[in-house]
């Protein structure tokens, strides 16, 4: 016997597959779209992490104040285009925090370096917002909480720790200046006189005990200090008022490039032949050089003319922070070894870092001691007596 089936009714089974089909498209265009825009959040996360925790660890001598510099430089670094406040952001260092996160527990005990943390999240009240990931909600996704993202929002954090290393015997981009390191001028005459007054190099003691004479960080942090005279009655020897020449003389490189332009050119940016190292000797540029002195040392203040010494910090605030033209480096000279007028040379015995402060009218250059990061210097355990330090990122 036939028996002849009803047929079924087909008519809206296409929405049904349609609406699923949907959903699933959404929910890739979800992930092609809120996926890479998460990637460049965690990116500047990142970004902002780092800067806090290099900042910090210039600061570290400073004591406490490493901390809040580093929340500071963090929170200036928008994270698809917010600011994070004091709040979102965490910082410490390692001791303080007792080596509680990976980053310090393989050096818990050291506590020349910074930890900064960086959050976009439920906790701390700015979680990143989705866009087509909402969608996952059909999915069974739930919202996102304190410790998990979810269909309407993503936690995005970072961490990044900064270490000072160990001081360096030589930097790039110094500037064509030089100083004699510090000397117990018992005479008070401002000149070095062999029979009358004492140096005592970093590493040494005195005769009768003193320890060393030279500038030393902290000591002297914020100490100000004339970089480059422009009065010829303030010169050390007749016709040296402190410009020198680069290359170095026994640097490899080819002879000392004298001149106006280049001197200039050495202010103002980093010179081809710029780089210094302990016990290279710089050639002496005779006579005042007052007009490009001047004009490169302007151009620089310009290139950041908001930056000052910030008493209260002991300390330099600038939008550029760290990177700064006017955080600059020179080589101090041993004042036991005579300067001979005329292009004669000074041995570098240390490195300095300096903030350049002002440009005075009759040609004095301003500056005030303090740490500046050494580009091309490398951690060198012999020069420990160096102001300038380099920090690293220890990830």
């Amino acid at each position: 016997m036939t028996m002849n089936r009803l047929p079924k009714r087909e008519e809206g089974s296409i929405f049904i597959w349609c609406a699923a089909g949907l959903a699933v498209l959404i929910a890739f265009a979800g992930l092609a779209t809120d996926i890479p825009y998460l990637y460049v959040a965690r990116h500047q996360a990142q970004t902002a992490a780092d800067a806090g925790a290099l900042a910090g660890a210039y600061e570290l001598p400073n004591g406490g104040k490493a901390r809040n510099l580093a929340k500071q430089f963090a929170g200036q670094t928008p994270i698809i285009g917010q600011l994070l406040t004091t709040t979102q952001v965490d910082a410490f260092t390692c001791n303080s925090n007792n080596g509680a996160i990976g980053e310090c527990l393989a050096n818990s005990a050291d506590p020349d370096q910074v930890t900064c943390i960086t959050y976009r999240d439920v906790a701390h009240g700015n979680p990143m917002p989705l866009f087509l990931m909402p969608i996952l909600k059909l999915f069974g996704l739930g919202p996102a909480t304190a410790t998990s993202s979810g269909w309407d929002a993503a936690n995005v954090s970072a961490t990044a720790t900064a270490r000072i290393s160990i001081n360096t015997c030589g930097c790039d981009c110094m500037k064509p200046w030089s100083l004699a390191d510090r000397w117990n001028d018992v005479n008070g005459n401002g000149t070095f006189d062999p029979e009358v007054d004492l140096y005592i190099p970093d590493g040494e003691i005195g005769p009768s005990g003193e320890p060393p004479s030279g500038y030393s960080y902290p000591a002297d942090n914020g100490l100000q200090l004339t970089l480059k005279v422009g009065n010829p009655q303030a010169v050390i020897t007749s016709g040296f008022f402190y410009a020198i020449d680069f290359p170095p003389l026994n640097s490899g490189g080819p002879a000392p490039i004298t001149g106006g332009s280049v001197y200039r050119e050495n202010i103002s940016g980093c010179g081809e032949w710029s780089s210094v190292l302990v016990g290279y000797q710089l050639q002496v540029e005779p006579g005042n050089m007052q007009g490009p002195t001047t004009q490169g040392a302007q151009e620089l203040i310009d290139s950041d003319p908001t930056a000052f010494w910030d008493t209260s910090c002991g300390c330099v605030y600038s939008p550029q922070g760290i990177t700064s033209p006017r955080m600059i480096r020179m080589a101090l000279f041993d004042p036991r070894l005579p300067v001979v007028p005329g292009r004669n040379f000074v041995t570098t015995i240390k490195l300095a870092g300096f903030f350049l402060e002002s440009v005075q009218s009759n040609g004095d250059i301003i500056g005030r001691f303090t740490l500046v990061s050494c580009p091309g210097g490398a951690p060198n355990p012999e020069c420990q007596q160096l102001f300038v330090q380099t920090v690293q990122l220890v990830k």
